[in-house]
């Protein structure tokens, strides 16, 4: 992978996967603004590679570009869980979006969770329950079906959780805005 060093106009960026290789739209400084991640990548189980740069999502497989979609949203992170669902943190206030396959996210199917939300960070514990971090609502707790927050009541000093750090059962660790 290679990209010029320049941010602050459309550069771009050459992607290289074993015998293949195509360019992808580096970030604008609106983008950068929004914080949204120029690229991320996720190799999945099924040994498909998803590649997301600002406005596209590419999926690889042994090698060949299966399909390039328009993707605006904004993803922060891809997660794929014990189930093999596959995870999209969303910026830009989407929120989360759980698809079951591929083949799902090409056709746009999936099941949404905390809307208008600007999920930053999604992990699962020993125990399979979900942590989902939010920039404006502090930390989700998913066991079974129930859902719960916790925010500044439960001694957050910053509902702005960037990223989420599991120790054991009984110590989390946040990273928030402003470094508490």
């Amino acid at each position: 992978i290679c990209a010029k060093d320049r941010i602050d106009s459309v550069e771009t960026l050459v992607f290289k996967y074993e015998d293949l290789s195509y360019q992808l739209r580096l970030p604008s400084k609106d983008d950068l603004v929004h914080r949204v991640s120029p690229f991320q990548s996720i190799f999945l189980s099924s040994k498909h590679l998803l590649v997301s740069t600002v406005n596209t999502l590419s999926c690889i497989f042994k090698g060949k570009l299966l399909w390039v979609i328009p993707f605006p949203s904004g993803i922060v992170e891809f997660i794929e869980d014990k189930d093999q669902s596959i995870w999209f943190c969303m910026g830009k206030s989407k929120g989360l979006r759980k698809y079951e396959s591929v083949n799902d996210i090409y056709n746009n199917q999936y099941e949404l969770f905390l809307k208008d939300n600007f999920v930053t960070n999604f992990l699962s514990d020993s125990k399979g329950n979900y942590w989902i971090t939010t920039h404006e609502n502090g930390i989700f707790y998913a066991a079974n079906t129930k859902l719960l927050n916790y925010y500044s009541p439960f001694g957050l000093s910053n509902t702005a959780v960037n990223s989420l750090a599991i120790l054991n059962d009984s110590t989390l660790y946040t990273g928030q805005e402003g470094g508490t």
